[in-house]
C-alpha cells in the first residue's frame, strides 16, 4: 500500500513539472508582449536586432528589425555631414503584437560613407542600446569619376568630302553594372542625332554623320548591385577617328618653380589648398585670398602632369556649387607649357613693388597696375626659356572649356591668374581637368 502511495504521488510530481516546461516552452509572441505590459519593475528598453539598407544619389532607405516591446514610440537615427551632427526621428506606430520591422527613407543626405547610428526610446525617457550600421551615400562626386563606355574602334566606309556614308563603331565589353548608354552626334545637316546603345550591343551604325563634329558618349551605371539610382556619367568625346579621353589626376603634383603660389593659398583656412584644385572632387574648391587688404593677383603656380601629353583641351570648373552666382570665380587667366622645366625657372617676381612710392603701396589700384607691368616682362621671360603660351582670355562663363589646337606634347603646365568676376581679393575654382586622345 505503501509503495503505490509513493508511486502515484511520483507520477503527480512528474506530471506537474512536465506541464510547467510545456507553459514555459510555448509562450508566444503575444506571451512576450504581455511580459513587456505588465513589467512592474522598469528594465532597459527593448532593442534593435538588426538594420539593412539600399542607397542612391543623395538617399538612402532603412529596414530596422526591433523587438516586440509595446513601449517604444520613437526611433532616432544620427550621423554626420561635414563634421556636423544630424538626426531623423521617426515615430514608431504599433500594428499589432510582436516584432515589427520599420521601412525608413532619408534623402538629401550628404554624400560619402557615413556610420548611422540607431536608437529606441519610449515617452518616458527610456533608450534602447545603440546600434551602428554604415552605408555610402553616392552623388556628384561618385558621377564625376564615370565615363562613357569605351569605344574599340570607329570605321567609315564611303567618305564624299566632309560627310561619311556611314560610321560603324564597335564598342568595348561594357561595365558590369553599365545601365545604358547614348550616342550623340551632329548629322550633315547640322541636326543633332541620338540614339541608344543597349548594354549588350557590340557594334552601333550610324548614317550621314558630319566628319567635322566629334561624338558624345553618356553611360548610366548603377553604383551597387540593388542601388536605388542609376547615376550618369560626363561624355567621353570622341573625334572621328579618335576618342577624347580625361588625363588622369593620380600622378599631378605642384611643380613649385620660384615665385609660385605655395599650396597653402588661403592663411584663413587651414584645409583649403591649390591641390584641392586636381583631387578629382568637384565639391572640394581652391581658394586663394591673401593675408592683407589688398589681392594677390595676377599670380601664378605650375602643374606637373608626371607625363608629357599631347593635350587636346582644358577645363576649369566654377565656384562650387554656386558656378553662375560665384563672383570669386577666375574670369581672365592665361596657360604656358613646356615639356621639361630644366633651365627653364623664371626670375621675374611678379609681385614686387619695391620700386613704388610707399603711399603707392596702399592703393590698390596703383599696385594692380604695377604688377601687370611686371607680369609683362615675366611673360617676355618665360617666352626666351621656352615656354609657349597656349591659352590668354577673358572667361564669358565661370564653368568652361577651351579646346587647344597645338600639336606639342607637354607636361608642365603654368597657369597665371589675372583677374577674377568681381575684383575683390578671394579668387576661387572649383576642378582642373586636362583631356588628350586616345592612342
Amino acid at each position: 500500500m505503501k509503495k503505490m502511495k509513493y508511486t502515484t504521488l511520483l507520477l503527480w510530481s512528474v506530471v506537474m513539472l512536465f506541464s510547467a516546461y510545456l507553459v514555459t516552452s510555448c509562450e508566444s509572441v503575444a506571451d512576450d508582449y504581455k511580459g513587456y505590459v505588465d513589467a512592474e519593475l522598469k528594465s532597459d528598453l527593448g532593442g534593435i536586432k538588426g538594420v539593412t539598407s539600399v542607397s542612391g544619389n543623395h538617399r538612402i532607405n532603412f529596414k530596422v528589425a526591433i523587438t516586440a516591446d509595446p513601449r517604444v514610440s520613437s526611433l532616432t537615427i544620427k550621423w554626420k555631414e561635414s563634421g556636423v551632427d544630424k538626426d531623423f526621428n521617426y515615430d514608431v506606430v504599433r500594428e499589432k503584437p510582436g516584432m515589427d520591422t520599420l521601412k525608413i527613407s532619408l534623402t538629401e543626405v550628404q554624400e560619402g560613407s557615413k556610420k548611422f547610428t540607431f536608437v529606441l526610446s519610449d515617452k518616458d525617457g527610456n533608450r534602447s542600446a545603440t546600434y551602428e550600421h554604415g552605408q555610402r551615400i553616392y552623388g556628384e562626386n561618385f558621377a564625376h569619376e564615370l565615363f562613357g563606355r569605351r569605344a574599340r574602334s570607329i570605321v567609315s566606309h564611303e567618305t564624299a568630302d566632309t560627310a561619311i556614308d556611314s560610321v560603324v563603331i564597335e564598342w568595348g565589353l561594357p561595365d558590369a553594372k553599365t545601365l545604358s548608354t547614348v550616342l550623340k552626334y551632329t548629322d550633315v545637316d547640322g541636326v543633332e542625332q541620338s540614339v541608344n546603345v543597349g548594354k549588350d550591343a557590340e557594334v552601333t551604325k550610324i548614317k550621314g554623320y558630319d566628319i567635322a563634329s566629334p561624338f558624345f558618349v553618356k553611360t548610366w551605371y548603377y553604383p551597387e548591385e540593388g542601388a536605388l539610382d542609376s547615376l550618369q556619367s560626363s561624355a567621353t568625346e570622341m573625334y572621328f577617328p579618335k576618342v577624347v579621353l580625361p588625363i588622369s589626376k593620380a600622378d599631378w603634383s605642384l611643380a613649385n618653380l620660384p615665385f609660385d603660389m605655395q599650396n597653402e593659398c588661403h592663411p584663413a583656412a587651414a584645409s583649403v589648398y591649390l591641390t584641392s584644385g586636381f583631387d578629382g572632387n568637384p565639391g572640394s574648391n581652391t581658394i586663394v585670398e591673401p593675408g592683407g587688404a589688398i589681392a594677390d593677383r595676377p599670380f601664378h603656380f605650375t602643374l606637373d602632369l608626371g607625363a608629357e601629353y599631347l593635350i587636346h583641351k582644358f577645363k576649369m570648373d566654377g565656384f562650387y556649387p554656386n558656378y553662375n552666382a560665384s563672383r570669386y570665380s577666375v574670369q581672365r587667366y592665361q596657360v604656358w607649357a613646356i615639356a621639361d622645366t630644366t633651365d627653364a625657372a623664371t626670375t621675374v617676381d611678379i609681385h614686387d613693388i619695391s620700386m613704388m612710392r610707399e603711399e603707392d603701396k596702399l592703393v590698390a589700384g596703383l599696385v594692380k597696375e604695377q604688377k601687370l607691368k611686371n607680369l609683362k616682362e615675366w611673360e617676355a621671360e618665360s617666352e626666351e626659356l621656352g615656354w609657349t603660351r597656349l591659352i590668354d582670355e577673358a572667361r564669358g562663363s565661370v564653368h568652361w572649356e577651351t579646346v587647344i589646337s597645338d600639336t606639342n606634347k607637354y607636361r608642365f603646365f603654368r597657369f597665371v591668374i589675372i583677374d577674377n568676376y568681381n575684383g575683390e581679393r578671394a579668387t576661387a575654382w572649383g576642378e582642373l581637368s586636362f583631356f588628350t586622345f586616345k592612342e
